[in-house]
């Protein structure tokens, strides 16, 4: 049987939420939001504006990149949340992978 640690209100209309979860960290949207919480508690650590719903989320090391509707691509300290860099993509760009170092994104 499972025990609840700790629970969110996410405040997110009822769809799919994009989550990523590390060992230090569980990143999940809210709102127009990305926020970092403490896994063993729940608190927060961080939040950055990225836009309503995100298509996509990955973390990649000591990154966060956030795919925003629309074509903004986001990438984040997943430490602090600060950003290091944003990058327009066309409007139909709703995929997003990472290999080699290389960040891929498209329709």
């Amino acid at each position: 049987m499972a025990t609840e640690l700790w629970e969110r209100v996410l405040h997110q209309r009822g769809a799919a939420t994009k989550v990523a979860v590390t060992d230090e960290s569980v990143l999940v949207h809210e709102r127009t939001r990305l926020v970092c919480l403490d896994p063993a508690d729940g608190t927060l650590k961080w939040e950055a504006r990225v836009g309503h719903w995100p298509d996509a989320l990955l973390v990649v090391g000591p990154r966060v990149l956030v795919l925003a509707p629309g074509g903004a691509l986001h990438c984040l300290s997943r430490s602090t949340g600060a950003t290091h860099w944003r990058a327009e993509m066309p409007p139909w760009t709703r995929h997003l992978a990472v290999t080699n170092g290389v960040a891929l994104a498209g329709g």
